[in-house]
């Protein structure tokens, strides 16, 4: 029997990772990306197009790509007439909602369109990443719930939990912010301890908002 090819190899062992690993590694430093690279003065003035966008719009695409894979896909159990389950079908619409607006971003820059749509966009952006997690997490753990046999959550309390983990995470944001910064007002020109610090911040808000 031949060996297998190395491009094998590495898919096989890409398949051992937890999934919470890279999400832990690989996620924190993109969301601080986008927030330190965001003015708030221009965020405060598209904050209302961009709420609009992150939360309702991303709810709206999710039922509607999980519309489609439901019906459009044959994938489901017999109980189910052939069809996905509605929470497996909305997990994967939570999953492809938060999209990475980086190459549109910089088309509309060469293309000299309004700097305020660009800016609209970023702003979605920021918050649709913590929005579509949300949904899932919920979802998720409705499915989840389902294959083991315990209670589910109902619309209120889904809509109900839905908020709570959105304004937790945002309370718990502002107050890592003022840690930080206020430890940072400390270090005088010493850029290792400045990195450190943010890397600690960074990783011990997502770990603790986790």
């Amino acid at each position: 029997e031949p060996e297998p090819l190395l491009i094998t190899l590495a898919i096989r062992a890409t398949q051992r990772v937890d999934a919470h690993v890279i999400l832990l590694v690989l996620l924190p430093p993109l969301i601080y990306e986008s927030a330190s690279h965001m003015s708030w003065h221009v965020f405060s003035r598209v904050s209302g197009q961009a709420f609009i966008l992150a939360f309702p719009g991303v709810i709206i695409q999710a039922y509607m790509v999980a519309a489609f894979f439901r019906y459009a896909m044959s994938y489901g159990s017999a109980a189910e007439d052939g069809l996905w389950d509605w929470d497996i079908s909305l997990c994967l619409g939570s999953i492809v909602t938060a999209t990475d607006p980086v190459a549109v971003v910089a088309a509309l820059h060469s293309l000299g369109a309004p700097e305020k749509l660009a800016d609209v966009i970023d702003g979605e952006a920021l918050l649709n990443d913590g929005s579509a997690m949300v949904m899932f997490l919920i979802f998720f753990g409705n499915a989840r719930s389902k294959a083991l046999g315990l209670p589910v959550h109902t619309i209120g309390s889904g809509v109900a939990l839905f908020f709570q983990l959105s304004a937790g995470g945002f309370a718990l944001g502002a107050l890592a912010f003022l840690i930080v910064s206020t430890w940072l007002l400390f270090v005088e020109n010493d850029w290792r301890v400045e990195t450190g610090i943010l890397l600690v911040g960074i990783y011990a808000t997502f770990s603790i908002a986790e």
